[in-house]
């Protein structure tokens, strides 16, 4: 192929991510892992070579949020400490295990399959949703916003109803035990995806805020894109040490995430958050079976 039009779909590439990256808050390795190896980037340098890409795409992407207060900082001082450690050892282990990275595709793809699906349902009408109505009063609103926690914790809330003015209070919550120690094992995972996967951890960080804190969406994907940030600078220092990142690719990738992640942001506070569910799902869904069934035969083909 040549130089110049495989230079060009890496960018390309790079805009699909960044635009997952910022609408969907999974740091877009999702898209842009798998589409590297279709372009021929060994299994084992897509994990690393993702990675400095997903950096510059978070900054982008959350200075599309700003002055929304969407980001839960709280709840990411709870994940980013585990992550950060769970990281490094992510990224010097995805060396150690067999397959010559195959095996670690394929289990990209089983995770993006289930939190698709987990995506796709619908959440617990007891909790308050917050859809388009709700957007104007995260533009506009000076107090925290809504903060539910984890399902069957105790917490102390004072909450109160949204109104059809579209007016609404912040719900503020203080989060027990459980929930501290619900984030800090998510927040190992996110970081052991981050660094044996190149997939930013976000997979498992949005459904985790969506589905079971019941934040709403827009605010899962700004807390989770935070997170991803964190996450992503040990994972890329240790895997530039092991010397895994292909920085041609990666600098292509990088140019065409920054604005790629600024239309994602633009895209995500103008979609009503059913919407936003339902597309996530569908995209990670069609990754997920196209990505597992072509490593598979590069496994045992």
């Amino acid at each position: 192929m040549d130089n110049y039009l495989s230079a060009l779909i890496y960018i390309v590439i790079g805009v699909g991510a960044g635009v997952m990256s910022a609408v969907f808050g999974v740091g877009g390795g999702a898209l842009s892992t798998p589409s590297i190896r279709v372009m021929g980037v060994s299994a084992i340098y897509a994990i690393g070579t993702t990675l400095p890409s997903v950096l510059p795409g978070v900054i982008t992407g959350m200075y599309g949020y700003r002055g929304r207060k969407l980001v839960r900082y709280d709840i990411v001082a709870i994940v980013a400490p585990t992550g950060i450690i769970a990281a490094v050892l992510g990224s010097v282990y995805s060396h150690k295990i067999p397959g010559n990275g195959h095996i670690l595709m394929i289990v990209t793809a089983a995770i993006l399959l289930t939190n698709a699906a987990r995506l796709a349902l619908p959440k617990n009408k007891r909790h308050i949703d917050v859809h388009q109505d709700d957007i104007a009063t995260y533009k506009s609103h000076t107090a925290d916003p809504p903060s539910p926690g984890i399902e069957g914790d105790s917490l102390v809330a004072a909450s109160s109803s949204i109104s059809s003015s579209s007016t609404s209070t912040a719900i503020r919550a203080r989060m027990s035990l459980r929930s501290i120690l619900v984030l800090s094992s998510t927040g190992v995972l996110a970081g052991l995806i981050s660094g044996m996967l190149g997939l930013g951890g976000g997979v498992v960080l949005v459904p985790l805020f969506a589905n079971r804190l019941r934040l709403p969406l827009l605010q899962a994907t700004a807390t989770s894109l935070v997170c991803i940030g964190v996450l992503a600078i040990p994972s890329i220092v240790t895997h530039s040490f092991i010397g895994d990142i292909n920085w041609s690719v990666a600098v292509l990738l990088t140019i065409g995430t920054i604005p790629g992640a600024r239309l994602g942001a633009h895209l995500a506070l103008r979609l009503r958050e059913n919407w936003l569910r339902l597309v996530a799902a569908l995209v990670l869904s069609v990754i997920a079976l196209v990505y597992g069934i072509s490593e598979t035969i590069a496994l045992f083909g």
